[in-house]
């Protein structure tokens, strides 16, 4: 029996050993001088995409209540940020923007999550590179509020999402205080909302849920094993190998390996062996 100080530290390891594959997942480590430059494209990409998803679903909110843009603008200059200029009337036109130029960005990225999980499903196959362009989007949706306000705390915008309940609140009844603690907790309960997302994401669907199956095998759960058929690899990426293998032509070579039990005497068990080879004509 492992003492509990022992089981803590396989623990510690095993949690290390996960986080170290999300962040090689992501394209920030054992990489060669490309991929280090192709992650950072992607990242400029994705959070630049994440502004303008963010400013153009409120936008589109106001637009769809009638409500009147005096401007939409993007500058250069001013490449962080989109300047949107509007009227508003009451609280709930504010409470609409403030949560829509979140929900925007949610929306997208569960749109993205369930392409790929059906495509996994159904056709087998996904572009790894697509995976991790998802996955960097899902973390730029998850900071969105974040990097929302600390671009207008540090632009001294006084009419960024973060103060908009604010001055509403400090015009109208002179309680902003109760104006900021609506936005925060608006913040908080869409934090929560990506967060779930973000992780069935990265646990259960990002590159065919390679994730699952690492913890699966590193925790020695039963219930992830696929014996005696397949115990070297999940039955999803199996069914996509195959599924590659005939759409190139490829001859799928199956042999049966007997493995003997070390600590049985019921005899062998069967495996199977599959291999992919390509023949010329």
């Amino acid at each position: 029996m492992q003492s509990d100080v022992n089981m803590r530290e396989t623990a510690m390891r095993k949690l290390q050993f996960i986080f170290k594959e999300v962040v090689f997942d992501m394209g920030i480590s054992k990489g060669t001088v490309w991929d280090y430059c192709e992650t950072l494209l992607i990242i400029v990409f994705v959070f630049w995409l994440r502004m303008v998803i963010h400013y153009l679903g409120q936008y589109v909110f106001l637009k769809l209540i009638n409500a009147p843009v005096i401007d939409l603008s993007y500058h250069i200059e001013t490449f962080y940020k989109i300047t949107l200029d509007y009227a508003y009337w009451n609280q709930f036109q504010q409470l609409g923007v403030i949560c829509m130029g979140y929900l925007s960005n949610t929306l997208i990225f569960s749109l993205m999550l369930l392409t790929c999980h059906l495509s996994q499903t159904y056709i087998y196959c996904f572009p790894v590179k697509l995976c991790k362009i998802i996955a960097w989007y899902g973390l730029a949706t998850l900071l969105d509020f974040f990097i929302v306000d600390v671009i207008d705390f540090a632009d001294q915008n006084p009419d960024g999402d973060l103060f908009k309940l604010y001055n509403y609140y400090d015009k109208t009844q002179d309680a902003g205080a109760v104006g900021l603690f609506l936005t925060l907790l608006i913040q908080f309960a869409v934090l929560i909302l990506n967060f779930f997302i973000f992780y069935n994401y990265i646990a259960f669907v990002h590159c065919d849920a390679r994730l699952s199956d690492i913890y699966l095998r590193i925790s020695g759960i039963g219930r992830g094993y696929h014996c005696p058929f397949d115990n070297e690899v999940s039955w999803n990426y199996l069914k996509q190998t195959y599924s590659l293998g005939e759409i190139n032509n490829n001859r799928v070579v199956v042999n049966k390996i007997r493995i003997p039990q070390n600590y049985s005497n019921e005899g062998t068990m069967i495996a199977k062996s599959y291999q992919f080879q390509r023949f010329s004509k």
